[in-house]
């Protein structure tokens, strides 16, 4: 084991005081910029930026471990001996620090409940992930040969594995930006992570689809509410006059099911079920439709005001007391500027059943 001695602690001890006192500012700021950025209810929606937010964890907590072990022992992150060592950081106390911003992380996540913000379990252990890459980074600077590389090499496999997930979620929210008046193809696995599941499952099918390749076969669950909710829009619905959506019924019975469509600020008023669109169909026995929603009905429909129709934060489609379970594929999730009236229009199935 290699350690290095920094002569400026002996010969300008001044220097070293004047040091220390900027370097303890610097650390609170570190801490509470940190702290500020895991809490501020920050103006940003969308799926693009939710997932670069989830991207930024484990960098942010890696920068953090070594940034405040760093303003002690800058030789110890693996910078030039002519930064000012305050003094050498042993083991036990980067442990310490390590533990220190993991309680700020935890801190973080249950003061966003306060602020109108989501906590999350994963966002912890992006942190972690980070904040242990830190610890692997440092412990590689103490050392050298083959067990430096070893241990960088472990500490960028730490990192990498944390924010691959994140960068998947940025290039997937930029390519739906990109598809959009499409809403929903189905054509890309990773088009699932803007829906969420309630007492259903949901996979991609070839089995039938309206346009492309695939479409989402839903299966629902009897009894209760069981249905699908889009929770990542490309929220900005402006400039469109309808809502189109091809479902098709598997079975030989008839389907209720229930849309819902509401804005982000109905999130933040606790979901009253007078302040969104909502509206029920039937869709008939062995036949494909499409459902046709008229946009300037969807933006009166709550009951106090209009539906801020360019901050459009979730769809839902489901169904209620289902006797027994049932399964619909839907696809071709789309905007429209041709207007249309409101309801459903029944397609051939013939002309849809290419792919059965």
């Amino acid at each position: 084991m290699t350690t290095f001695e920094n002569p400026a602690i002996t010969t300008v001890p001044h220097a070293r005081v004047r040091t220390l006192r900027g370097r303890k500012w610097m650390l609170v700021l570190v801490g509470a910029s940190t702290l500020l950025g895991l809490v501020y209810p920050f103006p940003l929606i969308g799926r693009l930026w939710s997932q670069i937010f989830d991207l930024a964890h484990a960098p942010v907590f890696f920068l953090l471990l070594t940034a405040c072990a760093g303003l002690v022992d800058p030789l110890s992150i693996g910078l030039s001996p002519r930064f000012v060592q305050l003094r050498k950081l042993a083991e036990r106390e980067i442990m310490l620090m390590a533990v220190g911003c993991l309680l700020l992380g935890c801190a973080g996540e249950l003061l966003q409940t306060f602020a109108g913000r989501s906590p999350s379990g994963l966002d912890l252990i992006a942190d972690g992930a980070g904040i242990l890459s830190g610890i692997l980074w440092i412990r590689s600077r103490r050392i050298t040969g083959r067990g430096r590389l070893l241990l960088t090499l472990a500490a960028s496999i730490v990192l990498v594995s944390a924010i691959a997930w994140p960068v998947m979620g940025v290039w997937e929210a930029i390519r739906q930006r990109s598809d959009f008046p499409i809403l929903a193809s189905f054509e890309r696995r990773n088009e699932l992570g803007a829906w969420t599941k309630n007492r259903s499952t949901i996979q991609r099918t070839t089995q039938w689809a309206s346009d492309g390749r695939y479409s989402l076969r839903m299966d629902l669950s009897p009894g209760g509410f069981s249905g699908i909710s889009m929770i990542w829009p490309v929220h900005d619905w402006r400039c469109y006059d309808n809502l189109k959506w091809d479902i098709h019924n598997t079975k030989a019975t008839p389907l209720k099911l229930t849309v819902k469509i509401y804005d982000l600020r109905h999130t933040h008023g606790g979901f009253d079920p007078a302040d969104r669109f909502e509206l029920g169909f039937v869709v008939p026995p062995a036949t494909v439709h499409t459902l046709s929603l008229d946009l300037s009905v969807v933006s009166l429909a709550p009951e106090t005001r209009p539906m801020n129709m360019d901050q459009i934060a979730g769809v839902e489609l489901f169904t209620a007391d289902l006797k027994k379970s049932h399964s619909v594929m839907l696809d071709n999730m789309r905007l429209v500027k041709n207007p249309v009236l409101q309801g459903i229009e029944p397609k051939s199935v013939k002309a849809n059943n290419r792919h059965l």
